[in-house]
């Protein structure tokens, strides 16, 4: 019988050049996936084709995971993982990144 340790994991935001990024995000264990959840302090500059990143680099998305597009720029949104994409405790940092330009907006390392 295999038996996962449970799983919570915390950090906020922080925004990168001119960008306003900032808020809480938890990633925690929901049955066979995992969930990143930003808090209702989220808060992001508006941009084009904004996306949602793990990576292990504080500003790139190269070899990370695309969670998705940006639900909303503010407030609380969900992102499901599975658990059979990666090992994801590698994963230092969330992105906020703009595909279209190649920019982050906004990075956020886990605490734990």
């Amino acid at each position: 019988m295999t038996t996962f340790r449970a799983l919570e994991r915390t950090g906020s935001f922080m925004g990168l050049r001119n960008y306003t990024v900032n808020g809480d995000f938890t990633l925690s264990e929901n049955g066979d996936n995992l969930e990143l959840t930003f808090s209702s302090n989220f808060q992001s500059s508006n941009g084009p084709g904004l996306f949602v990143y793990l990576s292990n680099n504080s500003t790139r998305v190269t070899g990370g995971i695309e969670l998705g597009q940006l639900s909303a720029n503010s407030g609380t949104q969900t992102y499901i993982i599975s658990r059979q994409n990666a090992e994801l405790d590698t994963y230092n940092h969330v992105i906020i990144y703009c595909k279209p330009f190649g920019v982050a907006f906004g990075t956020g390392e886990f605490d734990n």
